[in-house]
């Protein structure tokens, strides 16, 4: 994260916020650099790691034809089905032919870029169906009129704990003396309640697995967990980049 930060566009745009927003995107990045650095303390030669995983990327790079058509085999005999999209519109007609094939009337859904890049949620919009968010940030960004992210990944980095409080008094009732752990518990009722009825899970994932057609998905607070364990019907939608050949190289990947 460190690497990739934009600290001169970070700074030419934060004059236009609020200084307690400010104050509070400061803190956060702080917090998110140090974890960063402590997180690789795990490993004994980090350059070591990267340069491999850069050589199996590489690798699985060039034989991508191959890759796909062995995931599309290996993830079809496990009871899948891969649809090959090249664009956004593509992407959109795909994933609404679902919805009104299944007659979806509730869908969840949990945060992800390549959801925000093909403007999921502005399409889904001319459709009869409800759109329940299970990141807390997105789910206050979608409930709070005008408020858009500062940050493309930590979508509640603006947010704080009384906009959190005062938004799930309103809309769950929760007591506005809550502490943070209490928000989130009450946030996550809401969710495994969203999860339990709701016709579709959409979201992204980390990694497609070619050799025995899996698929990889990292998170922290289990919400597409709950989306696998109650939706009968999974849209994932991931970039042919996330290929990986084999399982045995995933170990590597999910750490760095």
């Amino acid at each position: 994260m460190i690497e990739i930060f934009d600290k001169v566009k970070f700074k030419e745009n934060t004059h236009l916020l609020e200084p307690e927003v400010r104050k509070r995107i400061t803190q956060s990045n702080v917090r998110f650099i140090k974890a960063f650095e402590n997180s690789k303390l795990q490993y004994s030669d980090l350059d070591l790691a990267k340069a491999k995983a850069a050589r199996i990327k590489h690798k699985v790079l060039h034989e991508l034809d191959k890759h796909l058509i062995e995931f599309e085999t290996n993830f079809g005999q496990r009871g899948g089905k891969v649809v090959w999209t090249q664009n956004e519109e593509e992407a959109i007609q795909e994933i609404l032919a679902i919805v009104e094939r299944k007659k979806a009337k509730s869908i969840i859904k949990s945060n992800a870029l390549i959801l925000d890049e093909i403007h999921l949620d502005t399409h889904l919009k001319n459709y009869e169906v409800a759109v329940n968010e299970t990141d807390l940030g997105y789910y206050a960004q979608a409930n709070t009129s005008g408020n858009k992210s500062f940050h493309p990944a930590f979508s509640g980095l603006h947010f704080s704990k009384d906009d959190y409080t005062n938004l799930l008094h309103k809309k769950l009732k929760t007591s506005l003396n809550n502490t943070p752990t209490e928000i989130l518990k009450s946030f996550r009722k809401q969710v495994r309640d969203e999860n339990a009825k709701a016709d579709i899970a959409i979201s992204s994932a980390n990694f497609l697995i070619a050799d025995v057609g899996g698929i990889s998905i990292s998170e922290n607070e289990g919400n597409q967990l709950l989306s696998a364990a109650f939706c009968k019907t999974q849209i994932i939608v991931i970039g042919i980049e996330k290929m990986l050949g084999s399982l045995k190289d995933l170990d590597l990947f999910i750490s760095l």
